[in-house]
């Protein structure tokens, strides 16, 4: 069986809410990366897309310089274990229309991302 653990990416990129969102976004532009998990002590508390960023900051014409990433970042974070069989993060990203399950060890640390394009590569192997 498949699990989390064996086909999530990592290291996973994260972020304080209070960092800026021009920081935040240079930090996701040079890992060439489509997400930040934001964290406060070491848990997540949310998480900055592309989208979030195109549709909350670049769309209404605001200063990235001037709002921290908690000002914009989806607020929920839908989150798996390590040991998770991949079909239930399936059916959870499916069940909430997500694209990005975190993966979290026993302390609820992120140690891990699987996104949509994570399994669209399994499945065309």
């Amino acid at each position: 069986m498949i699990t989390a653990k064996d086909w999530m990416s990592k290291p996973v990129l994260s972020c304080k809410k209070e960092t800026s969102v021009k920081e935040a976004a240079e930090l996701m532009a040079h890992n060439n990366v489509g997400c930040l998990i934001v964290v406060d002590k070491d848990k997540p508390v949310g998480i900055v897309t592309e989208r979030d960023l195109l549709i909350k900051l670049v769309a209404p014409g605001l200063n990235p310089e001037k709002l921290q990433i908690q000002d914009i970042m989806t607020p929920k974070v839908y989150t798996v274990d390590e040991d998770t069989p991949l079909l239930d993060v399936c059916r959870l990203m499916k069940r909430h229309k997500c694209r990005r399950i975190l993966v979290v060890d026993k302390e609820g640390k992120p140690v891990g991302i699987i996104t949509s394009r994570d399994l669209i590569d399994l499945v065309s192997v």
